[in-house]
Protein backbone atom coordinates (compact mmCIF):
# COMPACT_ATOMS: atom_id res chain seq x y z
CA UNK A 1 0.00 0.00 0.00
CA UNK A 2 1.42 3.22 -0.91
CA UNK A 3 0.97 6.16 1.62
CA UNK A 4 1.01 9.17 -0.87
CA UNK A 5 -0.86 12.40 -1.33
CA UNK A 6 -2.63 11.45 -4.88
CA UNK A 7 -3.57 7.68 -5.57
CA UNK A 8 -1.55 6.80 -8.85
CA UNK A 9 -4.12 7.65 -11.54
CA UNK A 10 -4.33 10.20 -15.22
CA UNK A 11 -4.98 13.81 -14.73
CA UNK A 12 -8.01 14.68 -14.67
CA UNK A 13 -9.95 18.13 -14.24
CA UNK A 14 -11.94 16.74 -10.97
CA UNK A 15 -11.15 15.47 -7.62
CA UNK A 16 -12.14 14.18 -4.27
CA UNK A 17 -10.43 15.25 -1.17
CA UNK A 18 -11.01 13.16 2.12
CA UNK A 19 -9.78 14.56 5.12
CA UNK A 20 -9.44 13.36 8.67
CA UNK A 21 -7.40 14.37 11.75
CA UNK A 22 -3.92 13.28 11.38
CA UNK A 23 -1.21 10.81 12.94
CA UNK A 24 2.00 11.88 14.20
CA UNK A 25 4.63 10.68 11.36
CA UNK A 26 6.61 7.99 13.82
CA UNK A 27 5.58 6.52 17.40
CA UNK A 28 8.50 8.59 18.77
CA UNK A 29 8.80 11.64 20.97
CA UNK A 30 9.85 13.62 18.63
CA UNK A 31 7.49 12.89 15.78
CA UNK A 32 4.75 13.28 18.41
CA UNK A 33 5.78 16.45 19.83
CA UNK A 34 6.12 17.95 16.28
CA UNK A 35 2.23 16.42 15.84
CA UNK A 36 0.99 17.51 18.98
CA UNK A 37 2.72 20.46 18.72
CA UNK A 38 0.37 21.66 15.73
CA UNK A 39 -2.79 19.72 16.45
CA UNK A 40 -3.11 21.63 20.52
CA UNK A 41 -1.64 24.84 18.61
CA UNK A 42 -5.25 24.98 16.61
CA UNK A 43 -7.28 27.68 17.70
CA UNK A 44 -10.34 25.91 17.08
CA UNK A 45 -9.07 22.78 19.11
CA UNK A 46 -7.91 24.79 22.27
CA UNK A 47 -9.83 27.89 22.60
CA UNK A 48 -8.02 29.32 25.64
CA UNK A 49 -6.22 32.53 24.63
CA UNK A 50 -3.25 32.27 23.46
CA UNK A 51 -1.06 34.01 26.25
CA UNK A 52 -2.38 31.84 28.47
CA UNK A 53 -2.48 28.80 26.83
CA UNK A 54 1.29 28.68 24.47
CA UNK A 55 3.23 28.79 27.45
CA UNK A 56 1.52 26.05 29.21
CA UNK A 57 1.77 23.73 25.70
CA UNK A 58 4.90 24.56 25.55
CA UNK A 59 6.69 24.51 28.77
CA UNK A 60 4.60 21.76 30.23
CA UNK A 61 2.48 19.80 28.14
CA UNK A 62 4.79 18.77 25.25
CA UNK A 63 8.00 18.38 27.54
CA UNK A 64 5.94 15.72 29.65
CA UNK A 65 2.93 14.36 27.22
CA UNK A 66 5.39 13.88 24.13
CA UNK A 67 6.68 10.75 25.38
CA UNK A 68 3.78 9.24 27.29
CA UNK A 69 2.16 9.47 23.97
CA UNK A 70 4.48 7.86 22.01
CA UNK A 71 4.76 4.92 24.36
CA UNK A 72 0.91 4.39 23.32
CA UNK A 73 1.56 4.94 19.90
CA UNK A 74 4.29 2.15 20.06
CA UNK A 75 1.82 -0.21 21.18
CA UNK A 76 -0.49 -0.29 17.95
CA UNK A 77 1.68 1.19 15.43
CA UNK A 78 1.91 -1.79 12.54
CA UNK A 79 4.64 -2.33 9.64
CA UNK A 80 3.04 -0.20 7.13
CA UNK A 81 2.89 2.68 9.77
CA UNK A 82 -0.17 4.58 11.85
CA UNK A 83 -2.88 2.89 11.79
CA UNK A 84 -4.95 6.00 10.99
CA UNK A 85 -3.23 6.66 7.93
CA UNK A 86 -2.98 3.13 6.76
CA UNK A 87 -6.81 2.67 7.22
CA UNK A 88 -7.87 5.88 5.42
CA UNK A 89 -5.43 5.57 2.41
CA UNK A 90 -6.90 1.89 1.90
CA UNK A 91 -10.30 3.49 2.08
CA UNK A 92 -9.25 6.08 -0.64
CA UNK A 93 -7.97 3.97 -2.80
CA UNK A 94 -11.22 1.58 -2.53
CA UNK A 95 -13.08 4.51 -3.42
CA UNK A 96 -10.84 5.27 -6.16
CA UNK A 97 -11.39 1.87 -7.54
CA UNK A 98 -14.97 2.31 -7.34
CA UNK A 99 -15.30 5.01 -9.22
CA UNK A 100 -13.04 3.97 -12.03
CA UNK A 101 -15.57 0.52 -12.15
CA UNK A 102 -18.13 3.08 -12.53
CA UNK A 103 -16.81 4.81 -15.15
CA UNK A 104 -16.01 8.26 -13.13
CA UNK A 105 -12.36 10.35 -13.89
CA UNK A 106 -12.55 12.01 -10.35
CA UNK A 107 -9.18 11.50 -8.75
CA UNK A 108 -9.07 10.43 -4.98
CA UNK A 109 -6.96 12.25 -2.51
CA UNK A 110 -6.72 12.07 1.28
CA UNK A 111 -5.15 15.18 3.52
CA UNK A 112 -4.74 15.22 7.28
CA UNK A 113 -5.60 18.39 9.42
CA UNK A 114 -2.72 17.46 11.31
CA UNK A 115 0.53 15.97 9.85
CA UNK A 116 1.18 14.47 6.61
CA UNK A 117 0.41 14.15 3.64
CA UNK A 118 -1.16 17.49 4.57
CA UNK A 119 -3.64 19.67 3.59
CA UNK A 120 -1.32 22.44 1.75
CA UNK A 121 0.69 19.47 -0.05
CA UNK A 122 -2.20 18.58 -1.51
CA UNK A 123 -3.49 22.16 -2.61
CA UNK A 124 -0.15 22.54 -4.10
CA UNK A 125 -0.67 19.03 -6.08
CA UNK A 126 -4.06 19.66 -7.10
CA UNK A 127 -2.99 23.41 -8.13
CA UNK A 128 -0.02 21.93 -10.02
CA UNK A 129 -2.93 19.46 -12.10
CA UNK A 130 -5.22 22.20 -12.71
CA UNK A 131 -7.86 20.58 -10.89
CA UNK A 132 -10.90 23.14 -11.69
CA UNK A 133 -13.28 21.33 -8.78
CA UNK A 134 -13.09 19.59 -5.86
CA UNK A 135 -15.52 17.57 -3.44
CA UNK A 136 -14.35 17.80 -0.15
CA UNK A 137 -15.38 15.25 2.49
CA UNK A 138 -14.34 15.30 6.27
CA UNK A 139 -14.57 12.13 7.14
CA UNK A 140 -16.43 13.33 10.59
CA UNK A 141 -20.04 11.77 10.67
CA UNK A 142 -20.73 14.32 13.56
CA UNK A 143 -20.09 18.05 13.40
CA UNK A 144 -17.75 20.09 15.71
CA UNK A 145 -16.06 23.50 14.99
CA UNK A 146 -12.90 21.26 16.12
CA UNK A 147 -12.82 18.85 13.49
CA UNK A 148 -15.14 20.38 10.11
CA UNK A 149 -14.71 23.76 10.67
CA UNK A 150 -10.69 23.87 11.55
CA UNK A 151 -10.42 21.44 8.14
CA UNK A 152 -12.76 23.82 6.23
CA UNK A 153 -10.53 26.91 7.20
CA UNK A 154 -7.43 25.56 6.32
CA UNK A 155 -8.49 24.46 2.82
CA UNK A 156 -9.69 28.12 2.30
CA UNK A 157 -6.72 29.51 3.60
CA UNK A 158 -4.42 27.75 1.61
CA UNK A 159 -6.39 28.39 -1.48
CA UNK A 160 -6.08 31.84 -0.53
CA UNK A 161 -2.35 31.87 -0.08
CA UNK A 162 -1.80 30.07 -3.33
CA UNK A 163 -4.05 32.33 -5.29
CA UNK A 164 -5.81 28.99 -6.48
CA UNK A 165 -9.62 29.07 -7.32
CA UNK A 166 -11.23 25.88 -7.84
CA UNK A 167 -15.24 25.57 -7.42
CA UNK A 168 -15.54 23.44 -3.90
CA UNK A 169 -18.59 21.32 -3.02
CA UNK A 170 -18.29 20.51 0.77
CA UNK A 171 -20.09 17.63 1.81
CA UNK A 172 -22.04 17.90 4.96
CA UNK A 173 -22.02 15.53 8.18
CA UNK A 174 -23.54 12.54 7.81
CA UNK A 175 -24.80 11.59 10.99
CA UNK A 176 -28.04 10.62 10.69
CA UNK A 177 -27.56 9.41 7.16
CA UNK A 178 -29.28 6.36 5.97
CA UNK A 179 -26.48 4.38 4.53
CA UNK A 180 -24.22 5.31 7.98
CA UNK A 181 -26.28 4.03 10.24
CA UNK A 182 -27.15 0.65 8.45
CA UNK A 183 -23.13 0.42 8.05
CA UNK A 184 -22.26 0.84 11.70
CA UNK A 185 -25.25 -1.90 12.66
CA UNK A 186 -24.01 -3.93 9.67
CA UNK A 187 -20.39 -4.29 11.79
CA UNK A 188 -22.16 -4.50 15.19
CA UNK A 189 -24.27 -7.95 14.00
CA UNK A 190 -21.83 -10.10 14.58
CA UNK A 191 -21.05 -9.56 18.02
CA UNK A 192 -24.58 -11.13 18.61
CA UNK A 193 -24.39 -14.19 15.98
CA UNK A 194 -25.40 -17.67 17.56
CA UNK A 195 -25.50 -16.37 21.38
CA UNK A 196 -29.03 -16.17 23.17
CA UNK A 197 -28.38 -12.90 25.03
CA UNK A 198 -27.18 -9.46 23.87
CA UNK A 199 -24.31 -7.89 25.88
CA UNK A 200 -25.26 -4.43 27.00
CA UNK A 201 -24.01 -2.02 24.25
CA UNK A 202 -21.93 1.42 24.49
CA UNK A 203 -21.79 3.54 21.73
CA UNK A 204 -18.96 5.83 22.52
CA UNK A 205 -17.68 9.01 20.91
CA UNK A 206 -14.73 11.33 21.42
CA UNK A 207 -15.27 14.06 23.88
CA UNK A 208 -15.64 17.87 23.76
CA UNK A 209 -15.00 20.56 26.30
CA UNK A 210 -18.57 20.75 28.06
CA UNK A 211 -18.46 24.59 27.52
CA UNK A 212 -17.71 24.23 23.60
CA UNK A 213 -21.11 22.76 23.40
CA UNK A 214 -22.25 25.28 25.27
CA UNK A 215 -21.05 28.06 23.20
CA UNK A 216 -23.17 26.21 20.59
CA UNK A 217 -21.15 23.48 19.20
CA UNK A 218 -23.87 20.99 17.78
CA UNK A 219 -21.19 18.17 18.86
CA UNK A 220 -23.72 16.52 21.43
CA UNK A 221 -26.61 16.65 19.56
CA UNK A 222 -25.60 14.99 16.52
CA UNK A 223 -24.05 11.71 19.29
CA UNK A 224 -27.16 11.63 20.65
CA UNK A 225 -28.98 11.44 17.22
CA UNK A 226 -26.83 9.04 15.87
CA UNK A 227 -26.44 6.42 18.97
CA UNK A 228 -30.40 7.02 19.15
CA UNK A 229 -30.71 5.81 15.45
CA UNK A 230 -28.14 3.31 15.81
CA UNK A 231 -30.14 1.74 18.73
CA UNK A 232 -33.29 1.43 16.78
CA UNK A 233 -31.92 0.15 13.77
CA UNK A 234 -30.40 -2.95 15.99
CA UNK A 235 -34.02 -3.15 17.92
CA UNK A 236 -32.22 -2.31 21.21
CA UNK A 237 -34.68 -1.64 23.88
CA UNK A 238 -32.91 1.72 26.17
CA UNK A 239 -31.71 -0.49 29.14
CA UNK A 240 -29.54 -2.48 26.54
CA UNK A 241 -27.24 0.25 25.55
CA UNK A 242 -26.19 3.31 26.69
CA UNK A 243 -23.98 6.77 25.17
CA UNK A 244 -20.51 8.05 26.83
CA UNK A 245 -17.40 9.86 25.56
CA UNK A 246 -13.93 8.79 25.83
CA UNK A 247 -10.54 11.03 25.62
CA UNK A 248 -11.10 13.58 27.69
CA UNK A 249 -7.86 15.66 28.94
CA UNK A 250 -7.24 18.37 31.49
CA UNK A 251 -9.06 19.92 34.62
CA UNK A 252 -12.27 21.34 32.37
CA UNK A 253 -15.60 19.36 32.64
CA UNK A 254 -16.04 17.47 29.22
CA UNK A 255 -18.98 16.10 28.10
CA UNK A 256 -19.93 12.97 30.20
CA UNK A 257 -21.44 10.02 31.36
CA UNK A 258 -17.26 9.54 30.80
CA UNK A 259 -16.43 6.27 28.58
CA UNK A 260 -14.17 4.46 31.65
CA UNK A 261 -16.60 5.20 34.21
CA UNK A 262 -19.47 3.57 32.54
CA UNK A 263 -17.91 0.72 31.83
CA UNK A 264 -16.33 0.11 35.09
CA UNK A 265 -19.82 0.64 36.75
CA UNK A 266 -21.25 -1.78 34.80
CA UNK A 267 -18.94 -4.32 35.88
CA UNK A 268 -19.12 -3.58 39.26
CA UNK A 269 -23.14 -3.97 39.35
CA UNK A 270 -22.93 -7.32 37.74
CA UNK A 271 -22.69 -6.82 33.44
CA UNK A 272 -20.58 -9.63 32.38
CA UNK A 273 -20.38 -8.93 28.69
CA UNK A 274 -20.20 -5.47 26.67
CA UNK A 275 -19.76 -4.46 23.14
CA UNK A 276 -18.14 -0.89 22.61
CA UNK A 277 -18.53 0.99 19.07
CA UNK A 278 -17.09 4.07 18.31
CA UNK A 279 -19.14 5.77 15.64
CA UNK A 280 -17.02 8.84 15.28
CA UNK A 281 -14.17 7.18 13.89
CA UNK A 282 -14.04 6.44 10.45
CA UNK A 283 -10.79 4.95 10.57
CA UNK A 284 -9.27 3.08 13.80
CA UNK A 285 -6.68 5.12 15.45
CA UNK A 286 -4.66 5.63 19.01
CA UNK A 287 -7.74 6.32 20.16
CA UNK A 288 -9.76 3.50 19.59
CA UNK A 289 -6.88 0.50 19.43
CA UNK A 290 -5.29 1.69 22.46
CA UNK A 291 -8.07 3.60 24.61
CA UNK A 292 -10.64 1.35 23.62
CA UNK A 293 -9.70 -1.79 23.02
CA UNK A 294 -6.62 -1.98 25.22
CA UNK A 295 -6.65 0.16 28.00
CA UNK A 296 -10.65 0.05 28.84
CA UNK A 297 -10.64 -3.37 27.88
CA UNK A 298 -8.94 -3.88 31.36
CA UNK A 299 -10.96 -1.52 33.71
CA UNK A 300 -14.34 -3.53 32.52
CA UNK A 301 -12.36 -6.96 33.45
CA UNK A 302 -10.53 -6.03 36.77
CA UNK A 303 -13.99 -4.28 37.44
CA UNK A 304 -15.76 -7.87 37.45
CA UNK A 305 -16.58 -8.00 33.39
CA UNK A 306 -16.38 -11.09 31.58
CA UNK A 307 -16.10 -10.57 28.02
CA UNK A 308 -15.26 -7.28 25.85
CA UNK A 309 -16.46 -6.72 22.71
CA UNK A 310 -14.58 -3.74 20.47
CA UNK A 311 -15.75 -3.73 16.88
CA UNK A 312 -13.70 -1.95 14.53
CA UNK A 313 -14.16 1.17 12.89
CA UNK A 314 -15.77 1.03 9.78
CA UNK A 315 -11.99 1.73 7.74
CA UNK A 316 -12.19 0.40 4.13
CA UNK A 317 -15.41 -2.02 5.03
CA UNK A 318 -17.39 -2.26 1.95
CA UNK A 319 -20.24 -0.78 3.49
CA UNK A 320 -17.70 2.34 4.12
CA UNK A 321 -16.83 2.89 0.70
CA UNK A 322 -20.96 2.51 -0.62
CA UNK A 323 -21.69 5.15 2.03
CA UNK A 324 -19.16 7.43 1.05
CA UNK A 325 -20.08 7.18 -2.71
CA UNK A 326 -23.77 8.17 -1.68
CA UNK A 327 -22.45 10.70 0.11
CA UNK A 328 -20.61 11.90 -2.90
CA UNK A 329 -23.43 11.07 -6.08
CA UNK A 330 -25.05 14.25 -5.56
CA UNK A 331 -21.77 16.36 -6.82
CA UNK A 332 -20.51 13.51 -8.78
Amino acid sequence: MTLGILTSVTKKHSAILLTNLGSPAAPTPVAVKHYLKEFLSDPYVIKTPRWIWLPILHCFILPFRSSKSAALYQKIWTEQGSPLLVNSTALQQALQKKLIDLGYEHRVALAMRYGAPSIENNIRQLQQDEIEEIIILPLYPQFSHTTYTTTEQSVLAWCDKLNYQPKLHWIPTYHRSVGYIRALAQSIRPQYEGTDSVARLLISFHGLPKEYVDAGDPYANECQQTATDLASELNLRPEQWSLAYQSRFGPKQWLNPYTDEVLEAWAREGVAEVTVVCPGFSADCLETLEEINQTYRQIFLQAGGEKYNYVPALNADPAHVELIYELLTPFL
